[in-house]
């Protein structure tokens, strides 16, 4: 018979949690450099998986740059935006990454959270 947790498996399985939001990655890009990754939360995973109901290949590209914008440490930097001349942050992406390094890392996020099978029913059409 299945018993429910008890308050200190519920207590180690929100501080596992935790740890895995504070983890850090150092990313290499396919053209080159790298770029500080942080485990996106809840929240931005949602936000993404709802953006990826346009499948189009703009679509997708435009769910990514708001999953990276919020899991690279350096685009957030407003010095960052200030000296590249960009307004709105989450244009940070485009402005810095070609396509394919977009594209690719958007989806090692996706798989690193563990939701590549749900990104893409969610793609589907």
């Amino acid at each position: 018979m299945k018993k429910p947790m008890t308050l200190d498996e519920l207590i180690a399985k929100k501080l596992k949690k935790d740890e895995k939001l504070n983890a850090e990655e150092v990313y290499e890009l396919p053209s080159g450099g790298c770029v500080t990754l942080q485990t996106p939360t809840d929240d931005i995973i949602s936000s993404t998986l709802d953006r990826l109901s346009d499948s189009s290949v703009s679509g997708v590209a435009d769910a990514y740059d708001f999953l990276i914008y919020n899991c690279v440490k350096e685009f957030k930097d407003p010095a960052l935006h200030e000296q590249a001349g960009i307004s709105v942050p989450t244009d940070t992406v485009r402005a810095i990454l070609d396509l394919n390094d977009r594209l690719t890392l958007g989806t090692h996020l996706i798989e690193k959270a563990g939701l590549k099978d749900m990104a893409d029913e969610v793609k589907k059409p």
